[in-house]
């Protein structure tokens, strides 16, 4: 009797953005809809992997999350989110978030410090964060499995479809989206834009704070260039794109850095944790960060001298 075979079961990909089909003869609020529903597609294409425990799917999922959110704060003074469920995308965001946060310790973060005859220290670090960060999956996965979960993937995507931001809401303005979408986006690129070179003219090189709320403002520019991408100028956007990612990836470093303070911190509270070797990555890893922020005067210039759209 022939033995029956079984096939291996692909790993999951992790699904990045894809670019948001507009048309220039749509309205405002054709491109809208149209961007909320990729960010939303974007999320649930990469839920398997997170149920598989993919951390890069996490990453994606979280991504496309944090697109979903910017887009809203875009168009904030047009549309309102219904409260219960801007309260469940806070909830969701915070546990994608504290998952993402193990995953780049353990991934990366720990991987930069050095020293002779560190390889041990990083592995005693590494399986003392393990325990964290599969209870942060755990936490994501049962929340995935959550009724909470499912209502609110389904209110958000009925309230796309049906455009229920046209019910009235005091102090929001639907009508303005009935412009052509080309009229319209103007000045919420601006905006976001203008947002951004204040947080730029107000930034202490020195303060984490301050150049945290530049980190904000750099992320939120750039995904409203990306949204509307295929209506404007192609070579201008690319560059305009390229400085902000620039800019980005040093302020993103530098906050994985201070998370990673926080992280070993909350390590230092497990009994069986490694001190020792705690307080040695603490200490490596604040000398990192000060190297990080001498490298910051560049993409900090460069992005000051990015033109408004």
């Amino acid at each position: 009797m022939e033995t029956e075979r079984t096939l291996p079961v692909p790993a999951p990909t992790a699904v990045k953005a894809h670019p948001v089909a507009l048309h220039a003869r749509a309205t405002l609020e054709d491109a809208f809809q149209c961007i909320l529903q990729n960010c939303q597609a974007h999320m649930e294409a990469n839920v398997a992997g997170v149920f598989a425990q993919d951390a890069e799917c996490l990453h994606q999922m979280r991504v496309g999350l944090r697109r979903l959110r910017a887009a809203l704060g875009l168009f904030k003074n047009q549309v309102q989110l219904p409260a219960g469920v801007q309260k469940d995308l806070d909830w969701l965001a915070a546990l994608l978030g504290k998952a993402r946060d193990w995953d780049v310790f353990i991934g990366s973060t720990l991987g930069r410090v050095g020293g002779a005859g560190w390889n041990e220290g990083r592995t005693a670090l590494r399986d003392s964060a393990s325990p964290h960060a599969a209870a942060a999956h755990k936490a994501v996965q049962r929340a995935l499995h959550a009724q909470r979960y499912a209502r609110l993937m389904a209110s958000l995507s009925r309230w796309i479809a049906d455009r229920q931001w046209r019910q009235p809401h005091d102090g929001v303005q639907p009508g303005k989206l009935d412009r052509n979408v080309r009229q319209g986006m103007r000045p919420l690129l601006e905006k976001a834009q203008r947002r951004l070179h204040k947080k730029l003219r107000q930034a202490d090189q020195t303060d984490a704070a301050s150049l945290h709320q530049v980190r904000i403002a750099a992320k939120k520019s750039r995904y409203a260039m990306e949204f509307f991408q295929p209506l404007l100028p192609a070579k201008r956007v690319k560059k305009q794109v390229r400085r902000l990612t620039a800019l980005q990836d040093v302020l993103g470093s530098l906050n994985d850095l201070a998370i990673a303070g926080e992280l070993l911190a909350q390590l230092d509270l497990d009994a069986a944790a490694p001190q020792q070797q705690s307080a040695f990555a603490q200490g490596y890893l604040a000398s990192v960060a000060d190297a990080k922020m001498q490298a910051l005067r560049k993409p900090l210039r460069r992005a000051r001298s990015v033109p408004l759209i």
